[in-house]
């Protein structure tokens, strides 16, 4: 009986060592799709990251020209200099 089953064993052996193999030949490829889609992410991210910082700095240069343009004005003339005593005096009365 054993020398019957030996043949019958080893293709099972065989075909389930196939099968283990094809099992991680596809695990690979997902994984390997979904790190090429990580990427992508990480690319579109650094992309969307960088416009912002530049909106951000456009966003601070047309409130810094805003705030020298007001600042020019004869109503806020002296509106600068009376927020720093106001300041001031806060911290002296603390």
């Amino acid at each position: 009986m054993h020398n019957v089953l030996t043949p019958v064993l080893q293709y099972g052996f065989a075909g389930f060592s196939l099968l283990l193999l094809g099992l991680l030949y596809w695990m690979i490829r997902k994984l390997l799709e979904v790190l090429h889609q990580t990427a992508q992410i990480i690319a579109d991210n650094k992309v969307t990251t960088e416009l912002r910082a530049r909106q951000a700095e456009e966003e601070i240069a047309l409130l810094k020209r805003i705030h020298e343009q007001l600042l020019e004005r004869p109503c806020f003339a002296g509106l600068e200099e009376f927020m720093e005593w106001r300041a001031s005096n806060q911290r002296e009365h603390r």
